[in-house]
């Protein structure tokens, strides 16, 4: 028998689509990520696939999503993860909005969120992982709002690590994008933590 059985698509990244899926052997709910299988017979992203499954699970903080198994079944690359159920930073963004005048976040809020993030970025960056996709859609909360950074799919190591990909592409979303990521200059910590600012300014 499968170890884990999939019952709804619940988002969409830039690799390749999450499930919530039952995970068989230990009775509980969570995220499964899948390769696009369009890209799966492509080695360049098999490759950062496997490494967004090793970067995110060599991190342990309580703001980063936990890593639970990674592998590959019937030629599916997937990435076992905590399942997240209070939505992104974008979700809650887009809610508020609905109302007349728009609800605003208490400062208490932003200040907590300003906290856990950082503190998260601050522990991956003395790892040596700059994220490089922080944005509001890559901010989930667990039930109690607790925030997660999640999607580290095009995370590098900062020692001599490059922005560019072989094409000579930048890496990024364009509008959380630092002025060094949009000239493919080599990465560093402030790339995160100028995303960072443009998320809370958001929130």
């Amino acid at each position: 028998g499968q170890q884990y059985r999939l019952n709804r698509l619940i988002g969409m990244g830039g690799m390749g689509a999450v499930y919530l899926a039952h995970d068989n052997k230990l009775n509980r709910e969570v995220a499964v990520k899948i390769l696009n299988p369009d890209l799966s017979d492509q080695p360049e992203y098999e490759k950062r696939f496997v490494r967004e499954a090793q970067m995110t699970a060599g991190l342990q903080h309580p703001h980063i999503v936990p890593i639970y198994n990674f592998g590959n079944q019937d030629g599916f690359s997937y990435i076992v993860m905590r399942l997240l159920t209070g939505g992104t930073v974008e979700q809650r963004i887009r809610l508020r909005l609905q109302y007349s005048p728009p609800l605003l976040p208490s400062l208490g809020e932003v200040s907590c969120l300003l906290n856990q993030l950082s503190s998260a970025l601050d522990y991956a960056h003395g790892e040596h992982v700059i994220h490089r996709d922080l944005k509001t859609s890559n901010v989930m909360f667990d039930k109690q709002g607790t925030a997660y950074i999640v999607d580290f799919g095009i995370a590098r190591l900062s020692e001599g690590a490059s922005l560019t990909t072989k094409t000579g592409l930048a890496m990024g979303t364009p509008s959380y994008m630092s002025p060094e990521q949009w000239r493919t200059n080599t990465v560093t910590a402030a790339s995160d933590q100028y995303a960072l600012a443009i998320v809370i300014y958001a929130t």
